[in-house]
């Protein structure tokens, strides 16, 4: 029949559309059922059939293309044409049954609205559509026209089709339109570029000799973007928008992924919707046995998430996924079996449900509608470690990961801090997981026993480890040994999810993880800083990107502060500037600084203009604790402050531990302006160290401004620090000696409390010295 000897496209029959635009016909709501998506279109294909129904086998039996040789004719029934086998058998699209069964299962994943193949007037697919829309109509779905190159289609017999259908189906209740104020049917129309512009502008173009357009036949005309530039194609032919339809990620300009936000911007420029289409894989090696260049591998759910991921954050008014059933070229989400025959195994979607597909395109409709309200991604935090607990060190990994994911529009829920046990980890993961989609758990990656998180993660996702070959091969390198003569405790560093990623290591040996459930994407991140941080950056944040298409929403500023309490800030706020309701707030802390971010939904002129009088009224009362309204740290805003003075600066550290220079070696990496800096563990070695003789009778605050002068004297700077060694009172307590050697010769001395303990008190010391630099610059 005429569409078995149609050419079936590359990458695409069907495909799930949403739309920004919200269609006027709500969805009545079943109990038990989820709700149907209106901003969801789903390219169907009813040309299927099989004996017990329509007396033959339709479409199963699809003939082998080939180059060369006899093709091969499938026979339907067990052997098909096609790579997977569905769950449902051959069915056929002229079964009440077997439409009913796809119209639920478009249900659960919440797909409002079917666009169904369309081949003319009394094809099989014209045929099947009474049963379609009677079907949907049943479950509150909607149903819309996606008409094919049939025989002797051009702009004028598409116009003919377009009242066909209008008149034949217009009014049936599941009869789609789009469009808020003026709904309207709407068609895609697959191959448009076959017809030239000026021929479609005949009936698309207000002024075209056989318009539509303001009649009762006006209808949203979708065209194919193919080619790079077809600007003017769409722009004469006088399109309302463009689709890109194909699953295969760069087999057109249009179907590439990182050509969609160019596509979005022209679309939004041109008062056209663009409709970027989705796929979660493409194979069609059964009937195109040549065609392996364009195979696209499904790699466990990875290349849907990242295909949708990047409709979403294009921002499109429309989103596609092909497709529901197009198994020719195994594009499609409709549940699959695993089958083998006789000289064939069939794919399927292994370690996954038959339903996977369904259910993943319920969880991307869920993030798609979230991301169109700018509502963020959301996220756990689990920092492991026994060390936290106790508190020899603070947790610096939940301020380093929310300073870097927010800008990404992803929004912190929670962080928890949990021993190395896998237990309390395990625990920690099942709150964790009830809260949000994603979960970052820092550290016990390492070799030793008590690095537990690969194998919790594990167990508790249910997804299995396997060596990674290549890591595997990297690792014997590094050790200078063979695969098989490698520790097994540094072996177990090569494991990675069978279900999921892994991100790679720059500065050590830990891989991190990245378990990818059905319920919750789960990352696993080494410990050390140095290891985490450029991981983040490096790896971690393109997955993201790429994986939950996560954005920065709207527009925001962020006011940096320091010497002021969180608390403070906001009472100081709600005294004096107050906020409007549409702006959010957002604030993050450590120790003694805190950053505010205010952020608007939107990112217009007018959001940016508020946002700055909004900065302007904070600073009128706090400008003496904000330092700075982007990302420059504190440790980098003084650097530019002596680099303003001309001014340089050594330090002489005992109670701080060398924690200051560190910070100000790294913001000064060229040093320019720190130019030396004394560390030793007590007073008398850090005398000796810059050649002080010791004075007896000499108060501490003598002592220590007798450092701060040598150490100017000794490093050549204008400017010094020395902090002295941590000393009681009779109450207990704790405080060191501090001296500001000035460039006018002069000298600021005191005793400074130290809160806390360790690492964290050693921090906060070196932020008051830090905002107390910065007063003295000012």
């Amino acid at each position: 029949m005429m569409e078995q000897q149609a050419k079936i496209r590359l990458a695409v029959s069907l495909a799930i559309v949403l739309s920004i635009c919200f269609s006027p016909q709500q969805a009545v709501v079943r109990a038990g059922e989820p709700q149907p998506n209106y901003d969801v279109h789903t390219f169907y294909y009813p040309w299927y059939g099989n004996p017990h129904t329509d007396n033959s086998y339709e479409h199963w039996n699809h003939q082998q293309s080939v180059k060369k040789g006899e093709p091969k004719n499938y026979p339907g029934g067990d052997d098909i044409g096609a790579d997977f086998y569905p769950k449902l058998g051959c069915y056929s699209s002229n079964s009440d049954d077997d439409l009913n069964a796809h119209i639920q299962m478009l249900r659960r994943a919440q797909v409002g609205v079917i666009s169904t193949s369309w081949w003319g007037k009394d094809s099989y697919t014209d045929k099947a559509v009474p049963r379609l829309l009677d079907a949907a109509a049943n479950h509150d779905i909607k149903v819309c026209f996606h008409i094919e190159p049939f025989g002797g289609r051009n702009a004028q017999t598409t116009r003919d089709a377009i009242v066909y259908i209008v008149d034949k189906y217009g009014s049936h209740p599941a009869f789609y339109r789009y469009g808020k104020d003026n709904p309207r049917p709407m068609f895609y129309i697959y191959d448009s570029y076959l017809t030239p512009a000026k021929q479609w502008k005949t009936i698309l173009s207000p002024d075209g000799a056989q318009t539509i357009r303001n009649t009762i036949y006006d209808s949203v005309v979708i065209g194919l973007w193919v080619k790079e530039h077809e600007q003017v194609f769409m722009t004469e032919g006088n399109f309302d928008g463009y689709y890109s339809y194909f699953a295969t990620d760069g087999f057109t300009y249009g179907s590439t992924v990182e050509n969609w936000p160019v596509l979005a911007e022209w679309a939004g420029q041109n008062n056209k919707l663009f409709i970027p289409s989705v796929g979660p894989g493409y194979v069609d090696l059964r009937i195109r046995p040549w065609n392996n260049v364009n195979t696209r591998d499904r790699r466990n759910g990875a290349y849907y998430d990242r295909e949708f991921a990047a409709a979403i954050a294009a921002g499109p008014p429309i989103v596609s996924i092909t497709s529901f059933n197009e198994w020719h070229e195994g594009t499609q989400i409709e549940p699959a079996v695993p089958k083998e025959i006789p000289g064939f195994k069939y794919r399927d979607y292994k370690p996954h449900s038959p339903e996977y597909y369904l259910d993943r395109t319920s969880y991307w409709i869920s993030r798609f509608v979230k991301s169109s309200t700018g509502e963020p991604t959301k996220y756990m935090i689990i920092v492991t470690g026994g060390e936290l607990l106790s508190g020899v060190y603070p947790d610096g990994h939940t301020y380093f990961l929310t300073r870097t994911l927010r800008p990404l529009g992803l929004e912190c829920v929670g962080s928890m801090s949990v021993d190395d046990k896998q237990a309390d980890l395990k625990e920690a993961l099942r709150y964790a997981t009830d809260k949000a989609a994603l979960v970052i758990v820092t550290g016990g990656l390492g070799p030793t026993e008590n690095d537990i998180t690969r194998e919790a993660l594990s167990e508790f996702t249910a997804i299995t480890l396997k060596e990674q070959q290549d890591v595997l091969e990297k690792m014997a390198q590094r050790f200078r040994v063979s695969p098989a003569q490698l520790r097994s405790n540094l072996r177990r560093q090569t494991q990675v999810p069978t279900q999921g990623t892994h991100l790679k290591n720059s500065n050590g040996t830990a891989l991190g993880l990245v378990f990818e459930s059905a319920e919750a994407v789960i990352v696993a991140l080494p410990g050390p800083p140095r290891e985490l941080q450029a991981m983040v950056s490096d790896e971690l944040v393109p997955y993201l990107k790429e994986r939950f298409g996560t954005r920065l929403p709207g527009s925001s500023i962020t006011l940096r502060f320091v010497g002021l309490g969180q608390s403070q800030i906001s009472q100081t706020l709600r005294d004096h500037v107050p906020l409007a309701s549409d702006i959010i707030v957002s604030s993050q802390f450590e120790g003694s600084r805190v950053d505010f971010t205010f952020s608007l939904p939107n990112d217009t002129q007018q959001d940016r203009e508020r946002l700055q009088e909004l900065k302007q009224k904070i600073l009128e009362h706090l400008s003496d604790n904000a330092y700075t309204d982007d990302e420059t740290s504190l440790e980098e805003h003084v650097v530019q402050m002596l680099e303003a003075h001309g001014a340089t600066l050594s330090l002489a550290e005992v109670g701080s531990g060398g924690s200051l220079a560190a910070a100000m070696s790294e913001a000064d990496s060229e040093h320019r302006v720190l130019v030396g800096a004394y560390i030793a563990p007590t007073m008398e070695k850090l005398r000796r160290l810059l050649g002080i003789n010791k004075t007896d009778g000499v108060s501490r605050i003598q002592q220590i401004e007798q450092i701060a002068r040598a150490t100017a004297d000794v490093a050549d700077s204008q400017l010094a620090i020395a902090v002295g060694e941590a000393w009681r009172d009779e109450n207990g307590a704790v405080y060191v000696d501090v001296a500001f050697k000035l460039s006018d010769g002069g000298m600021e001395s005191r005793k400074v409390r130290l809160r806390g303990s360790g690492e964290l008190a050693r921090s906060r010391l070196g932020t008051q010295l830090l905002d107390q630099l910065r007063r003295m610059l000012r």
